[in-house]
């Protein structure tokens, strides 16, 4: 844990160890904080009330990682890559309802064999401890409240009620590993008052309320090249009123922490798709570009240096070998000056899955290596793409040099791809899966 932090860091080797909290925000894009500010611009009104004001005080005494990519753009295996810092590729999670297997050395599994007391506490059934990614915690939290069908979730209060007890039951005399997971962001975009209508155009009358039918609604229309601007931006406002109370519930998370030396890390899993595609103008599953990966990431702490914003590509498989000081599966510090290559690859349309070898192969995949990305959609039969990556947009790019390197490092990852096979699913989960829009009904 001390090595990694104390290369920027006077802090003598022998002190105590910090404690650490770890935060995941669920189905955040990077530029839905105000620091990187480009949803909250989009709608086009003055005045706005801040979005992430805690996330910004905080990026204030840490670092903020403004290119942080996801692996995946869905929860489970991009949680797994937190954990085991692998790829899908290297944890074998294909998608939400693969479990993870107990053969990594996880983040958890590594603290608590330092002394830690590793303790979880999850806002969604996406990430119950039947999943597999509660391998080395001591306690873990699942008890999710809200029923929406076959889904269970819980508001981001009940989220921070929980850990704040968590914190309370855990070890004094022991530095603790806690983990906290906010779903909120997710869609149906539907935060409690006021914050489900702060940022929405009050002379808005159109039919997008946030919720399901909608939704759907608004995709078709889309695919029909009838969708609004309009309407576009009123999902984005109800995004990023979700996105708003999330910041406060975590400030008040924050503020409830023991009063001892702190590592706080707070990501994003994944981003979310806002009218970028019309194809598939929202949700997430079936997208590799920034909109859909770019991702918060800040790690504030004794050690690290204050108000520095980062914006060399770094990964989230590299969060626990920072933390860890030791090298956690093929991860990398985050404060390594050298970047490197982040592959990803979408987990959808499900029912088009690979029968054999490694499911995701005929989906759109992709590989980063700032300043570009290069896309590849098998099922479709779509030639690769070379984009140049500008914050969580892209311009298409001429540069065949780099497009075949890239191919070239595409081709290796996919070939390095394991054999699996699918794993039994209960009527129970298939559903909850379903209303999650991770699988086909």
């Amino acid at each position: 844990m001390w090595l990694a932090l104390a290369a920027c860091s006077a802090t003598p080797l022998d002190d105590p160890p910090p404690d650490i909290v770890l935060v995941s925000l669920d189905t955040t894009r990077a530029d839905a904080l105000d620091d990187d500010g480009g949803l909250v611009h989009a709608l086009g009104r003055d005045g706005l009330p801040p979005v992430t004001p805690t996330l910004t005080a905080l990026a204030a005494r840490g670092t903020r990682f403004e290119m942080a990519l996801a692996h995946a753009p869905t929860t489970l295996s991009s949680h797994a890559s937190v954990f085991t810092g692998l790829d899908g590729h290297g944890h074998g999670v294909v998608r939400n309802g693969w479990p993870l297997g107990q053969s990594h050395a996880t983040l958890a599994v590594k603290l608590r064999a330092q002394g830690y007391t590793t303790r979880g506490v999850v806002g969604a059934s996406v990430l119950a401890k039947t999943t597999g990614i509660a391998f080395g915690f001591a306690s873990w939290n699942d008890e999710v409240s809200i029923d929406r069908g076959p889904r269970h979730e819980a508001l981001a209060a009940d989220v921070t009620d929980r850990a704040l007890r968590s914190l309370q039951k855990a070890d004094p005399n022991r530095p603790l590993f806690l983990f906290v997971h906010y779903f909120d962001a997710h869609a149906p975009y539907s935060a409690p008052e006021p914050y489900t209508r702060r940022y929405a155009d009050p002379e808005y009358s159109g039919f997008l309320d946030g919720g399901k039918v909608a939704m759907k609604a608004a995709i078709q229309l889309s695919r029909e090249g009838q969708l609004q601007a309009a309407d576009i931006n009123e999902a984005r406002a109800r995004y990023l009123g979700e996105v708003a109370y999330v910041d406060q519930e975590l400030g008040r998370l924050l503020a409830g922490l023991r009063a001892r030396p702190t590592t706080i890390v707070v990501f994003g899993d994944h981003g979310e798709t806002l009218g970028e595609d019309a194809l598939n103008p929202f949700g997430h599953g079936g997208d590799v570009e920034p909109w859909a990966l770019r991702v918060p990431l800040i790690v504030a702490g004794p050690g690290i240096a204050n108000g520095q914003v980062v914006s060399r590509q770094v990964r989230l498989q590299d969060i626990g070998t920072t933390l860890l000081g030791t090298p956690l599966g093929d991860g990398v510090s985050l404060f390594e000056a050298m970047p490197r290559p982040s592959f990803a690859e979408a987990s959808q349309p499900e029912d088009q899955a690979r029968a054999d070898g490694w499911p995701n192969l005929p989906f759109e995949r992709g590989v980063y290596r700032q300043p570009h990305l290069l896309t590849r959609f098998p099922l479709i039969e779509r030639p690769d793409q070379l984009f140049t990556v500008e914050g969580s947009s892209l311009q298409p790019a001429d540069d065949p040099t780099t497009a075949t390197t890239l191919a070239q490092l595409l081709d290796g990852w996919d070939s390095r791809a394991p054999f699996v096979t699918h794993p039994e699913t209960d009527a129970a989960t298939r559903e909850a899966l379903e209303a999650l829009g991770y699988a086909a009904p």
